[in-house]
């Protein structure tokens, strides 16, 4: 056993007050500063209040919204659009040609589909 300890089996000395006063200001002084840096960063991003032009207030009319009149009629007349493209000759605006569904099912069944054997694909 040390000789310093008389016998004791636990520290005798104190702790230094003046050190914990001095970590507790310095705790203090670094909230404060941190505080004042970020409401220095607060002041710096914020955008000021300005009051809104007569534009911005105007009350711009609600448009209703967007219903079809006729919805049935609109889908009869979509169907009727798509079974023509399917069912009749044609080319396109880019200059492919369109056959109907019909024949080219008869066109593939007769032939094949194309492939490097006989005279199709890359």
């Amino acid at each position: 056993m040390n000789e310093n300890n008389n016998g004791a089996k636990y520290e005798q000395r104190d702790v230094p007050v003046r050190m914990v006063l001095y970590a507790g200001v310095l705790l203090v002084v670094f909230v404060a500063v941190s505080l004042a840096f970020v409401a220095f960063l607060t002041g710096l991003f914020s955008v000021p209040d300005r009051k809104p032009t007569p534009v911005q207030t105007a009350e711009r009319p609600v448009a209703g919204p967007r219903l079809e009149v006729d919805p049935k009629a609109d889908l009869d007349a979509l169907n009727a659009r798509n079974r023509r493209l399917i069912e009749t000759y044609g080319r396109s605006a880019d200059g492919r040609i369109r056959i109907p569904v019909d024949r080219a099912i008869d066109l593939l069944a007769d032939r094949g589909w194309p492939n490097e054997t006989n005279g199709g694909g890359p």
